[in-house]
């Protein structure tokens, strides 16, 4: 089974394959890489799959992701 989750960019760092980002998960801030995502910009939403963003996610899914996380929890 694998777990991914959404988060938002708080920001950016590095060029090319090796740019990483913090992003912003449930209060907590993690460090990814964007190797998957180089189109990921600060305010972004992103999917993040171990360490990994996988993909770029729009707001409105990801605020539903995000609002129903908190009522399962």
């Amino acid at each position: 089974m694998c777990l991914a989750v959404v988060g938002r960019v708080e920001s950016t760092d590095g060029h090319g394959v090796t740019r990483t980002a913090v992003v912003e998960v449930g209060g907590a801030r993690r460090d990814v890489t964007l190797t998957f995502c180089p189109e990921a910009r600060v305010g972004d939403w992103v999917t993040v799959h171990s360490g990994h963003a996988i993909a770029v996610t729009a707001p409105d899914l990801a605020e539903e992701i995000v609002a129903f996380s908190h009522d399962v929890g």
